[in-house]
Formats: C-alpha cells, sequence, structure tokens
C-alpha cells in the first residue's frame, strides 16, 4: 500500500504569487511537510531543462516531451514530473514551465513502486496550484501505466530486450559510471529504466537517480539520464550508452546475475520475478546464491550445484515463516539435483533432523551415509553425532538399508582406513558386526593395526572401541608368546609399551606375554634407577627366584650397566642371581683400564657377598683387596701375617690392586724382608708410591747404617730405574754413601741375596757396588778382583 507524500509546485510566477514573494520562476506552493531541505533537493536536481535550440526555434509546447526525475539524498527521497508550458507568466519570453514534486523521508510510501512507474501517475499537476498551499498526496494513491507487467511486456516484445536489459543491469549493478539512454520517446526511455530498477530489492532502487530529459548528460547527480535525439551532445566519452532507436547499445561487459534476473523477467510472471528479486536481497547469501534461491522458491528451478548448499544452509536457518512460504520450492529443487555433494547433503540432513523434509529424510540420510563412507575411504572424515530425525521416520528397512551400505564399505575399504569406518559408524549410530559378518575385515585391520601403532584413536573414542582394543592385544600377545620371533616380541614391546601399559592400568602381570615384551622394552630404556624399581615393583620380600625371573624379564634386551648392579645391591634379596651378562658388566668395569675405585670393588663385594653374582675371578680380586686392606687397618698378627705372604704370591695378582693399596705396600716392603717381589710390586706400583719407597730407602740409608735388605731394595730401584728423575738421584748418593760405610760381611750379604735370584743379577750387585766404592786396600782390591773374575 502506497504511503503519503509531501509535495512542492515549481513554476513562473508573478509578483507575491511565489512562496518567497519574488516573481519568476520559483516555488509556487508547497504541502506543510515539505521542508528547504526537500525544496533545494528539487531545485538542484529535478527541474524540468527546456532545451534552448527548441525555445529559439519556438518548436509548438505540444512537441515538449514531459520529465520525469528521482534523487535520494539527504535523507529524502523525491520525485519529480516536468511540463512544459512556453512562455512566462508574464512577457513574450520562452522558457516557462512547472515541476511537480513528490517528497518524504520515509521509503515506505513508495511501497514496492519503483519511481520511474511514476510516470504518468494520477496525482501529478501541470500547472500552478491556487492559494500557495500544496496538497499532500495522501495513501493509496496509483502509479502509471508502466506497471510491472507493462514493462515486462515491453522487454519481451522488443527484439533483442533480453539482451538490452542485460546490459542495462550489468552497467547498473557494476562500476558507478553514467548511463545515458537515448530516445524520443520519454516513456520508452522510463520503461527501461522501471524494467532495470524492478529487477533491483526496492531500496536499492529507491537510491538510483535519474532524470529524463536533461539537455546536460554530463552534470548532475543522476546515475541514469534520458537524452533526447535532437538534443544530444557529441561527447559522451566514459559513459554507458544505450540508444533506443534499435541501434546496438555501448559495449558494457554482461553480469551473469543480470543476466539471469532479466531471463527470469523475460520468461516469468513479472510480479514473482520483483518479488523474487526480493527474496534475494533478504536472503543474506550473496547474489549468485540468492539468485539461485529465489528461482528455485518461486519458479521450481534446479539451483547450480555451486550455491546448493547454500540454499540448503538458509533453509535451515530460516525462521518457520519464510520456510511455509519458501522452503517447499527449494527443498524440491534441491532434492532434484542430480549431483549432491556431502556439504549439502549434510545441510539437507540437518533440514531433515528437523522436521523439514518429511518423507524425504531417510533418503537423505542414507545418501549422506554414502558419501560419508566414500570420503572415509579416501581418507577424510566428519566428527559428532547426528540427530535423531523425526519419530516415525527412519524405519527398520531404513536402518537395513544403512547397514548394508556400510558393511558393504568395511569390506571393500584398505585397512588403512577402517577406523575411519568406525567413526562414521559411530557418528550415524550404526553398530557393525564387527564379530560375525564382518569378521575377516576386523581381523585384516588389527593386524594392520599391530603392525602401525600409533595410528588408530583411543578405544573409548568409538562404539566398538572395547572389542577392537581386545582383539589387538590378543593379536600382539599371540606375537610376543611362546614360540614367538624374538625380533617380533621386541618390536611390540618398543612400539606398544606405553599404549599396552595405559589400557592394562594396575601392576604389571608378568606372566602375560605381552606385559614381559613391552617390560622388556622398558626395561631396555631404563636408567639404572629406573631399572632397579621396576624389579622391585610389589616384589615380595625374600624371594630371590621371582627377582630372578623378573630381572630376566627386564634385561631380556638390555646390555646391563655397571650402574645397574650398583641399584640392584640395595633392592634384590640375597641368593638372587644375575644372568651372566650382569657378570660380565661387573668383570667389563673392574678388569678395565685404568684405577680401580672403592665403589667398584665395594659393590662387586656386596653383590658377590649377597649371591648376587658367583664369579671366580671376581671374588679373587675383591679377596685380594680384602686382605691388603688388612695391612692398612691391622687387626691382629695372623691377618698381618696373611696379607704379607699374600704379596709374596705377586705374580697372580692384578696390580691395579697394589695400586689401590700402594701405601700400606710400601710400608709393608719396607718393614718386612721381601727381597724376592720387591722389583715385580714396585712395577705394578704408580710412580708417586715408588718415589714414595725411594724417598724412605734414602732416608734410612743417611740415618743408620745400611742392612743388606735396605742396600738391595736401593740397588733394585736404581738397577731397574724404578724411581723418577726426582727421586733417583737422591737415592743414588744415599747409597753410594752407605756402601762406602758399609762392613764386609753386610755387603756379602747383599751378595748372597742378588746370587739367590741368578748369577747375572749377582754380577750386576757386584758392578753396581764397585762403581759406587771407594774404600782404600784389599777391600777395594777383592772387590775389583772379583769383578773382574765375574764373581
Amino acid at each position: 500500500m502506497t504511503g503519503r507524500l509531501e509535495a512542492l509546485i515549481y513554476t513562473d510566477c508573478l509578483p507575491g504569487e511565489s512562496l518567497s514573494g519574488s516573481a519568476g520562476l520559483g516555488f509556487q506552493a508547497a504541502s506543510p511537510g515539505a521542508e528547504p531541505e526537500a525544496r533545494e533537493l528539487t531545485r538542484n536536481h529535478l527541474l524540468y531543462e527546456p532545451p534552448a535550440e527548441w525555445m529559439r526555434d519556438r518548436r509548438p509546447v505540444a512537441e515538449y516531451p514531459a520529465s520525469l526525475a528521482h534523487i535520494h539524498a539527504n535523507g529524502w527521497y523525491a520525485t519529480a514530473a516536468g511540463t512544459y508550458l512556453g512562455k512566462e507568466a508574464k512577457g513574450n519570453r520562452q522558457g516557462n514551465h512547472v515541476t511537480h514534486a513528490a517528497v518524504t523521508r520515509d521509503a515506505a510510501a513508495y511501497d514496492l513502486i519503483r519511481p520511474a512507474q511514476l510516470a504518468g501517475a494520477d496525482f501529478w499537476r501541470t500547472g500552478p496550484v491556487p492559494g500557495g498551499r500544496a496538497p499532500v498526496i495522501g495513501p493509496n494513491w496509483s502509479p502509471g501505466e508502466l506497471d510491472t507487467d507493462t514493462v515486462a511486456a515491453l522487454v519481451r516484445e522488443r527484439p533483442g530486450g533480453r539482451e538490452l536489459l542485460t546490459g542495462l543491469l550489468s552497467a547498473l549493478t557494476g562500476d558507478e559510471r553514467r548511463i545515458v539512454l537515448v530516445g524520443a520517446d520519454p516513456r520508452e526511455i522510463l520503461a527501461w529504466i522501471a524494467a532495470a530498477t524492478l529487477l533491483l530489492p526496492q531500496q536499492r532502487a529507491l537510491d538510483v537517480g535519474f532524470k529524463v530529459y536533461t539537455t546536460r548528460p554530463s552534470h548532475g547527480a543522476h546515475r541514469i539520464v534520458g537524452v533526447h535525439p535532437d538534443w544530444l551532445p557529441g561527447d559522451l566519452e566514459g559513459m554507458h550508452v544505450f540508444d533506443l532507436r534499435d541501434e546496438p547499445p555501448s559495449d558494457t561487459a554482461t553480469d551473469e546475475i543480470a543476466a539471469g534476473w532479466a531471463g527470469l523477467l523475460h520468461a516469468e510472471d513479472a510480479l514473482d520475478v520483483v518479488d523474487a528479486v526480493e527474496l534475494a536481497a533478504l536472503s543474506g547469501l550473496d547474489p549468485g546464491a540468492g539468485q539461485a534461491l529465489a528461482a528455485a522458491a518461486f519458479f521450481g528451478l534446479t539451483p547450480p550445484s555451486l550455491h546448493a548448499t547454500a540454499l540448503a544452509t538458509w533453509l535451515r536457518e530460516c525462521d518457520d515463516d519464510r520456510y511455509r512460504a519458501y522452503g517447499s520450492g527449494v527443498a524440491t529443487a534441491l532434492l532434484a539435483l542430480p549431483d549432491r555433494p556431502r556439504p549439502l547433503l549434510a545441510a539437507l540432513d540437518t533440514l531433515a533432523s528437523a522436521g523439514r523434509l518429511g518423507e524425504h529424510a531417510p533418503e537423505i540420510r542414507i545418501a549422506l551415509l554414502e558419501e560419508e563412507c566414500r570420503e572415509a575411504a579416501a581418507g577424510a572424515v566428519e566428527a559428532g553425532a547426528l540427530p535423531p530425525l523425526p519419530s516415525g521416520t527412519w524405519l527398520p528397512e531404513h536402518r537395513d538399508r544403512a547397514e548394508a551400505v556400510l558393511a558393504d564399505a568395511f569390506t571393500t575399504v584398505s585397512v588403512q582406513r577402517f577406523r575411519l569406518l568406525l567413526a562414521v559408524a559411530d557418528r550415524f549410530g550404526l553398530r557393525p558386526d564387527l564379530i560375525g559378518e564382518l569378521a575377516t575385515a576386523t581381523d585384516a585391520f588389527i593386524d594392520w593395526w599391530a603392525d602401525n601403532p600409533g595410528t588408530s584413536p583411543e578405544p573409548s573414542s568409538h562404539h566398538s572401541g572395547e572389542l577392537l582394543r581386545d582383539r589387538l592385544l590378543d593379536n600382539l600377545r599371540e606375537r610376543c608368546g611362546e614360540g614367538a620371533d624374538d625380533r617380533e616380541a621386541h618390536r611390540v614391546g618398543e612400539h606398544w609399551a606405553e599404549v599396552v601399559f595405559a589400557w592394562t592400568g594396575g601392576p604389571p602381570d608378568w606372566d602375560d606375554p605381552l606385559i614381559r615384551a613391552c617390560l622388556g622394552a622398558r626395561g631396555r630404556h631404563a636408567s639404572p634407577e629406573e631399572f632397579a624399581a621396576l624389579a622391585r615393583t610389589r616384589l615380595k620380600d625374600g624371594d630371590p627366584v621371582e627377582a630372578e625371573f623378573r630381572i630376566g624379564v627386564l634385561s631380556r634386551w638390555r646390555r646391563p650397566r655397571f650402574g645397574d648392579l650398583t641399584h640392584l645391591a640395595t633392592v634384590l634379596p640375597r641368593g638372587t642371581r644375575l644372568p651372566e651378562s650382569f657378570a660380565e658388566a661387573a668383570r667389563t668395569e673392574v678388569f678395565a683400564p685404568g684405577p680401580l675405585t672403592d665403589e667398584v670393588v665395594q659393590t662387586v663385594t656386596k653383590l658377590l657377598a649377597l649371591g648376587l653374582l658367583n664369579d671366580p675371578r671376581l671374588k679373587e680380586i675383591t679377596e685380594a683387596d680384602a686382605l691388603l686392606a688388612e695391612l692398612r687397618v691391622p687387626k691382629d698378627r695372623e691377618s698381618i701375617d696373611a696379607a704379607e705372604d699374600f704379596l709374596l704370591d705377586v705374580h697372580d695378582l692384578d696390580h691395579r690392586i697394589l695400586k689401590r693399596h700402594g701405601d700400606v705396600v710400601v710400608a709393608t716392603l719396607l718393614g718386612r724382608r721381601m727381597p724376592r717381589v720387591v722389583a715385580t710390586v714396585l712395577e705394578a706400583l704408580r710412580a708417586a708410591d715408588r718415589d714414595d719407597f725411594a724417598d724412605q730407602l734414602t732416608t734410612r740409608l743417611k740415618s743408620r747404617a745400611a742392612s743388606s735388605y735396605t742396600l738391595f731394595c736401593a740397588f733394585t730401584v736404581l738397577t731397574k730405574g724404578l724411581a723418577t728423575p726426582q727421586a733417583g738421584p737422591r737415592l743414588d748418593a744415599a747409597c753410594g754413601r752407605a756402601l762406602r760405610a758399609a762392613d764386609d760381611a753386610v755387603l756379602r750379604r747383599v751378595e748372597a741375596i742378588a746370587d739367590g735370584f741368578s748369577a747375572t743379577w749377582r754380577a750386576r750387585w757386584i758392578e753396581f757396588a764397585a762403581s759406587r766404592s771407594v774404600k782404600p786396600g784389599p777391600l777395594q782390591r777383592m772387590w775389583s778382583d772379583r769383578f773382574r773374575k765375574g764373581g
């Protein structure tokens, strides 16, 4: 329903006739609501433009065409009709005209009438209004003869009319360049403007300014202007020009959306097309999708696949009133699509679950299932359970069809995608028979899963998860059981340990071959502290048999380290027998090059004492160490004698034991006559201990008469080169003095000791003593003679 419009009359006035009181062209009348802003808008944009050339030629008034103009600016909508009147109100000059403007701030006053359709409306005036007060144009006014059907008929009847309208609408909705329509009939020009604006939503149509006619097409604020062929200027560069005199329009790019609307107006009921334009605009969709929606809703046209999902989404989100008005037609068009991609089916399924597709709901859900099964086979899956369909629509036969679709997918899909189909099944609320009809496919998947850890979700993530988890554990258990390939068991333990422990929970079942493989893998990588902790977890006190079993499990693929022994010595019960690999680790540490540390000796001693190790070589070296330790803190004469006697067996000792106790060994060599092992023992000691021995010999040689043993030890050190360049000269000097001071009996005893080794060693002693003795008389001659005779 049309609404109230304010009115303005603009024409040539006698003095006192205009609203301003001035003579000449001006506003002669106005309705109360026609504010000054509306007057200014009319004056600047809507006045009749009489052509100067025609006025000079004094063309008959009847030949001057009527005008119609429209503008939207400053919050006002203004449409004006103009009529040429000829001579001025007082005088003979040409140029008088009248412009009647209808103005309003309310766009709704136009209802769905486009401004160009006001040509010939029943309220237009062609002359002044007596009294200066223009009547308001009341509600329920009627437009002119360019009603929607008439305009559509013009488009259809004109050859190339559809193409012309497409070009005009493309120009109007494309760039912002001005559009020029050239024609001698203003009604024809206004009909084409009406046609183009009828294919725009009403509000946008009201924003399109136009003026028919204008003598200055390059000026003004109008988007569209009509130009009479007689008034056509030479320069229209940069404008869209459409000459309605059967000449082809200017080169205007054709817009696909514009072509679609022009085609609908050409082929369908015009009033429905206008309503369709409004629906497209109100849909909130992009222009292409909006047009497809309207075409489906009003004319049942199948939408392009490109826009189908958008239409289904609109149906899902629109309110109930719009769905009742348009939903059925759009839904029917979507259901008729031969190709329905998953997004479209998903949107339709949402409609179905909302009760908006009626009997088509099961068909859509099964089609969606088929599509999602195909996508799962390609590696994609959607998350989230689908809402149930309305009660009474999903019948047993529909479930049977869905389960058949799913079963077929399970039997043909690759094992890598099996788990994705499980997600699809859960999403659709289906329960596949994995251990019956689908057992073969399930077993193949379980084999693949066992070979590819980390590729399937947690069991709790889908309905059949617990069943599949148990099947997988059984599969893995077979790979680790009796007679299984040790390399496969190792692989299972390495790759599945964390998952298996997370699934089984609680203390480990050491009797389970799968758990043992996982424990073996964990033991392989554990630190010594972790390894010992695993061994003692819930271990019954004093059960060495169980401890041995556990150590065997944990060390199945572990290369033991000495650190393991250090920690195991504190947690394992007495009598636990460690595997040979642990004894080898102990031997490697004990017999490795370098000094023996207290920690190593003490750990091995403890392991031997507890019975964790039983290795003769280790036992021998720890016992030797214990005997030498007796010399450091003597308990009784018997233990000291045993330790000293032990040194006499120095050839069978590990020299690192001597190095560990070098200080007490030096003291023992000095305190007890042990000439036969002096050289061997000293050679085993560290340089610092040998120098200590040499320095103590030097002190003894200086402080008292030298004994034969002291002289022999000095002779051995110096002859063997067992002292460093720092200690050796000091000992040599002291030895020389002692030799010169020694009596013959002492020297003979030294000679006897040397002779006890060999004649060679005795000859060396004689040479050594002679070279350092300067004794006069017979003794020197005796020594020299003996030396010459070789003894």
